[in-house]
């Protein structure tokens, strides 16, 4: 039996700006195109709109609003259909020849420094914020200071809770991710991370902040980056993104081009099998609970995936391993959809 997949973040919007990308017609560039989505059963998409002093925006405000204006433009294909309410979210588990496209933002500098802002952002359709993917004003990320959440950034998480919009700690510090799961009212979820039991990076989550987060009645989204799937990976890769990223901090022009020479770098390096994502999937069931797990894939964020994954359209492969694995029904229902629908039924209330 097909299942509809519902997956929290893509980084698709940074490619959505570019005239030459037809997101209507499959591609063999990226990871994400309408076609390739329906070939996937994906059911629902959310674009999560990137941006980060230095790196991406000199006017973090304005980048934001060009990257949700191209997310929107996806509507004029008529088998894209953004849900202007919960039961119009649920339909689209329904399978059928229409995705569900929904907005986020990622990266609080979107925000500016006005709590009001999120009023208006929530009338965009913004479902959720990702506050910290660099160091910034609302607080630390995970491969930053350190730091936890600054008095603005716990105006705006406090904010977020009235405008119903949800917290996501991807990418946060430990201790800006403390910070929030003590002060948000609103469910806090980690749209795109894996278990640092697995993977020992930073920028995974320890099995206590999984539970923490699982308790409030969050979700987290399993993804794809191959180096934050495995340790040996992970090791394996450290040195190039370490030496990648302080080039790039230096000369942020540049970044897009180090990624390509990073990439050529790794070329013939063995990716973690398929497997790896199973693996991720059955400890967070195991420490969290199957009420909080989900996907969020990172399509089109990252260069290096596991064996066997090319893109979006791949999903069914995903969801044939868990099920030879011993998933039941029920559990794969809940991975694949239940649970994100379950939470981002709240941001329409």
């Amino acid at each position: 039996m097909s299942r509809r997949i519902f997956d929290a973040h893509c980084d698709t919007a940074l490619r959505l700006i570019d005239p030459a990308f037809d997101a209507s017609a499959r591609s063999e560039q990226g990871h994400v195109d309408v076609p390739r989505l329906l070939a996937g059963g994906v059911g629902c998409q959310v674009f999560a709109c990137f941006v980060s002093e230095p790196e991406q925006a000199a006017r973090p405000v304005e980048r934001a609003a060009e990257l949700m204006a191209a997310v929107r433009a996806l509507e004029r294909d008529p088998r894209v259909v953004f849900p202007r309410s919960a039961a119009e979210l649920a339909a689209l588990a329904a399978p059928g020849d229409r995705v569900g496209a929904l907005l986020a933002i990622e990266g609080g500098e979107a925000i500016g420094d006005d709590p009001a802002a999120l009023e208006r952002l929530k009338r965009d359709g913004v479902r959720y914020i990702t506050l910290a993917w660099n160091d910034n004003a609302l607080g630390g990320c995970s491969l930053g200071d350190g730091r936890g959440l600054s008095p603005l950034g716990r105006e705006m998480v406090a904010e977020m809770g009235r405008q119903r919009m949800l917290v996501d700690v991807s990418h946060a510090s430990d201790a800006t991710l403390a910070d929030i799961l003590d002060h948000s009212r609103a469910p806090v979820i980690a749209s795109h991370a894996n278990a640092r039991a697995l993977c020992d990076s930073p920028r995974n989550l320890g099995d206590a902040s999984l539970r923490r987060i699982a308790d409030r009645g969050g979700v987290i989204g399993v993804f794809f980056v191959a180096s934050f799937l495995t340790e040996e990976a992970r090791q394996r890769e450290a040195p190039l993104v370490a030496r990648y990223r302080e080039l790039a901090r230096r000369d942020p022009a540049a970044a897009r081009g180090l990624a390509d020479r990073a990439s050529a770098d790794l070329a013939g390096a063995p990716l973690p099998p398929l497997a790896a994502v199973a693996d991720q999937i059955e400890h967070l069931i195991d420490v969290a609970g199957v009420d909080a797990v989900g996907f969020g894939g990172d399509f089109d964020g990252f260069l290096r995936g596991p064996a066997g994954l090319r893109d979006c359209s791949d999903y069914p492969a995903v969801i044939e391993l868990l099920r030879r694995r011993g998933s039941a029904p029920s559990t794969l229902d809940k991975i694949c959809w239940d649970n994100w629908q379950r939470v981002f039924a709240w941001t329409f209330d």
